[in-house]
């Protein structure tokens, strides 16, 4: 039985709420969430589902060498091979109480994704958010996503997700950085 929509274990069920109920949290307060960025390597993966962090963040992306058979995989630009793959990842995550966060590089990457999601949603009852990068930001060298066709691909297969949207950042050591003054 699907859970309704942001109710407990939905993947739209406010993280506090959650960690709350789950007693990994004391207080309804955003500041007690420990996250875990960029776990995409099996190393990286492994490392935070040992720590006491309460949401694993992790880059979704297609390789550019054609391996995997086109499956989706763990890395962040500029890397574009990793020794993870989204299902193998997912293998290991939903063994865990954790809440996750993927952040796809682009819309072929989601596409290839939902899938594999959908395969192991009933096993991912705790927060999921989905994340791209639809505006551009200040100094962003990368392509945004498409958001109307990430967003329509993303719900046609869970509706009630959480997005975290965002916008292409660049920093860069030597110039003048827009909006970090």
């Amino acid at each position: 039985m699907a859970a309704s929509a942001g109710g407990p274990g939905s993947w739209s069920e406010n993280i506090l709420t959650y960690f709350l109920r789950n007693r990994q949290i004391t207080a309804e307060d955003g500041a007690e969430i420990l996250w875990y960025h960029a776990a995409n390597h099996k190393c990286q993966m492994s490392d935070a589902l040992k720590s006491a962090a309460h949401m694993i963040e992790a880059d979704v992306l297609l390789p550019s060498d054609g391996s995997e058979h086109g499956q989706p995989i763990m890395a962040h630009p500029p890397e574009t091979g990793s020794d993870n793959t989204l299902q193998e990842w997912l293998a290991e995550v939903t063994k865990s109480n954790k809440g996750i966060k993927l952040d796809f590089k682009s819309l072929a990457a989601a596409r290839a994704s939902m899938l594999f999601l959908d395969n192991v949603k009933q096993h991912l009852q705790r927060p999921v958010w989905i994340n791209a990068d639809v505006l551009p930001g200040p100094n962003g060298s990368s392509k945004v996503v498409d958001a109307k066709a990430f967003l329509d691909t993303v719900t046609s297969f869970f509706p009630d997700v959480t997005f975290s949207l965002g916008w292409t950042t660049g920093w860069h050591p030597e110039k003048v950085n827009e909006g970090t003054a």
